[in-house]
């Protein structure tokens, strides 16, 4: 039975320099602690796993955040500058698709608009066979359910296969004690050889 392959989105895939609220707060000349930072904490966690739609709370406070553009205009300035691809991860799992056989998905806590704007760009690389977001499976990934949901889809019978990298060390240790296995992702030369040593094991 072939591999799976998991993968996080930001921080492995992609990196970003910053947080998008970081910069923004400082360029809109904003009190971040009383206009970003409690929609973020409150509305938007209810959005990152499906509950609410984004589109319908953003509205509400783009005013207060000094926002003079369209709505559309802000989510384009936020995801490009959270979305710098890890050229150098993505050439090796090219390369290695060629002469291995594993199934190559995502495992991402993000909300559906920015992750429909990630998959549009994965989908030019060709390598990737599935994305699940918090915002589709209804939970993160420091919860168990959201492994429980993944492998509905991918199939019960694949956890023992499935090898998961992320960034954050208490979604590695969740995932470990979940029947995944997995591994802290600090750079490109160790994944690089932990994956090998995998799809060679």
């Amino acid at each position: 039975m072939s591999k799976i392959i998991i993968l996080d989105l930001d921080g492995v895939i992609s990196f970003r320099d910053g947080y998008f609220t970081d910069r923004y707060a400082s360029e809109a000349e904003l009190d971040k602690s009383t206009t970003i930072t409690p929609f973020f904490s409150g509305v938007f966690q209810d959005i990152l796993v499906g509950k609410k739609d984004l589109k319908e709370e953003l509205p509400k406070v783009l005013k207060d955040w000094k926002w003079e553009g369209t709505m559309d205009d802000f989510l384009m300035k936020w995801f490009e500058s959270e979305m710098r691809i890890n050229e150098e991860l993505l050439d090796l799992l090219t390369e290695l698709k060629t002469s291995h056989k594993f199934r190559l998905i995502v495992a991402t806590d993000n909300e559906k608009y920015k992750t429909e704007f990630m998959i549009n760009i994965l989908n030019e690389f060709g390598i990737f066979d599935r994305v699940y977001s918090s915002s589709e499976l209804g939970f993160k990934k420091h919860d168990v359910e959201f492994w429980e949901e993944l492998f509905k889809k991918e199939g019960e019978e694949n956890r023992p296969n499935s090898i998961f990298w992320d960034d954050d060390q208490a979604n590695v240790d969740l995932a470990n004690g979940n029947g995944v296995k997995s591994y802290f992702y600090r750079n490109n030369e160790e994944f690089k050889s932990q994956l090998e040593n995998a799809l060679n094991g």
